[in-house]
């Protein structure tokens, strides 16, 4: 016993030792999980497209650009680091050229929901486009892929003629009367034409009445494919001069804005000049 009490200062310093040197060394392996002031994220993060499989743009004219944004969802935990994204048809581009595109989400690393821009031109050639926008990227070690297929309808959109597209002439006309002709707005196209708005014209050559589609006309703001519709123009001379105006029909032809126009010319006479 009294051999003990005499050890005991001893086994208490030797306890401290072993119990320092514990602390220490859990210490420095805390600090070597931080090294370099990052913080690594772990688990797997997986990306998926809303839309997936596939997206249906519907029927588009030609040469009309479409806008689409993707939403891009994801789950687990965890970075996910884009490797490569492309586009499989050349007619569909990240918006502004590069992944994700300008005014969306997506950013390196993926760490949440986020969102792409793809551009989509419709080529000349009618028929069905299809694409396969793909994302290729890593996430805890292991990688994944994220498709999207979008398809577009491509066709001939609205296509307005006015009057078959032949300059229409009053000819001479005494001073003082009023003279109307109906012309016919045809639309050749097959979609239908939209936001349909005329300007040009203005007196003494002017829509019947003053205002688009004259007095008695037919045309409105749309126009379907294939159907017809009628504006009045009125030639009202007040002087001996020659009087030209154009008539311009702006429209949308189902995805771009488009333009008809039609010259128009009366010549205003004296009642002599026509005996």
């Amino acid at each position: 016993m009294w051999m003990f009490r005499k050890l005991m200062p001893q086994l208490a310093l030797a306890a401290a030792l072993v119990l320092g040197g514990t602390a220490c060394q859990a210490t420095d392996k805390a600090k070597s999980a931080v090294s370099g002031g990052t913080t690594t994220t772990g688990g797997t993060r997986t990306l998926s497209f809303l839309d997936t499989p596939s997206l249906n743009l519907g029927t588009l004219s030609s040469g009309s650009t479409t806008l689409v944004r993707l939403s891009v969802v994801t789950t687990g935990t965890g970075d996910a680091t884009i490797d490569s994204t492309s586009n499989s048809d050349s007619n569909y581009t990240f918006n502004g050229g590069t992944f994700p595109g300008s005014g969306v989400t997506c950013a390196q690393p993926v760490q949440g929901n986020c969102s792409v821009a793809v551009l989509f031109t419709a080529p000349a050639s009618i028929g069905i486009t299809s694409d396969v926008v793909t994302i290729n990227y890593t996430s805890g070690g292991s990688t994944g892929t994220a498709s999207l297929i979008i398809t577009a309808n491509v066709t001939v959109g609205a296509a307005l003629t006015i009057n078959g597209g032949v300059a229409y002439g009053f000819g001479s006309k005494t001073i003082g009367t009023s003279n109307d002709q109906t012309l016919t707005v045809f639309n050749g196209g097959a979609l239908a034409a939209t936001a349909m708005t005329a300007s040009g014209l203005a007196a003494p050559l002017d829509f019947k009445g003053g205002t688009y589609p004259g007095t008695g006309g037919t045309c409105s703001t749309s126009l379907a494919s294939g159907a017809s519709c009628t504006v009045v123009i009125n030639f009202s001379p007040v002087a001996s001069t020659t009087t030209s105006k154009t008539l311009t029909l702006d429209y949308n032809n189902g995805g771009t804005p488009t333009t008809a126009t039609l010259g128009l010319s009366g010549t205003g006479v004296t009642l002599a000049s026509v005996a």
